[in-house]
């Protein structure tokens, strides 16, 4: 075989080797998606029979920060209680409030809160917390349940105490677990809830 025919036949099969590795697919590179939250309005108030009824003076206390000079305040408390002293795994609570009656002393800070970046009040009014499990504990008592705020539920656990016909517990969210964004909003991330609730029979 000539030499010429050799090199005509060695370009043929390195044209081929080429033309095969063109035809390889490339990789499909992995694309990172973030499910979306999933939404759902805080549901609407149970209708089932309270033991206890909410006597007026209540406190709903907000703190953005570790600064205590600055106190969040709401109303519009509603609740269904159905509480048991000595039967704390048969009780129930359920207890929602207006998003749009926060009030921190500034009427332009009042405004900020209830846009979309903080508690989009105007798409979700209502705030709520429903028990699932409430049990007696060593300083009192829990109660696991779910948290709506902005249409997106979490699971929280509520210590409290009942004294003197009145509930009070405090607890802790995370910002970024409800989408409270805006810059200032919640500096260290974290938002403390607590509360003082007078009831009658």
């Amino acid at each position: 075989m000539s030499i010429k025919i050799k090199i005509i036949l060695i370009c043929a099969a390195v044209s081929s080797m080429f033309a095969s590795c063109t035809n390889v697919p490339a990789a499909e590179s992995k694309k990172e998606e973030t499910a979306p939250i999933k939404r759902e309005s805080a549901p609407a108030f149970p209708n089932v029979m309270s033991n206890w009824k909410v006597k007026e003076g209540y406190i709903i206390k907000v703190q953005r920060n570790d600064q205590t000079e600055y106190p969040i305040f709401f109303k519009g408390l509603q609740a269904a209680i159905m509480f048991d002293e000595n039967k704390p795994e048969s009780s129930k609570l359920f207890a929602s409030i207006e998003a749009s009656t926060i009030e921190t002393g500034n009427n332009e800070m009042n405004a900020h809160a209830k846009e979309e970046s903080v508690l989009n009040a105007q798409l979700f009014p209502i705030m709520s917390f429903e028990s699932t499990v409430i049990k007696k504990m060593d300083t009192g008592y829990e109660a696991t349940g779910k948290l709506n705020m902005k249409g997106i539920t979490k699971e929280i656990q509520l210590p409290f105490v009942f004294r003197n016909d009145t509930f009070m517990g405090k607890f802790t969210i995370g910002a970024k677990d409800f989408e409270i964004t805006r810059k200032g909003a919640a500096p260290n991330g974290q938002i403390k809830i607590e509360l003082i609730i007078p009831v009658t029979k």
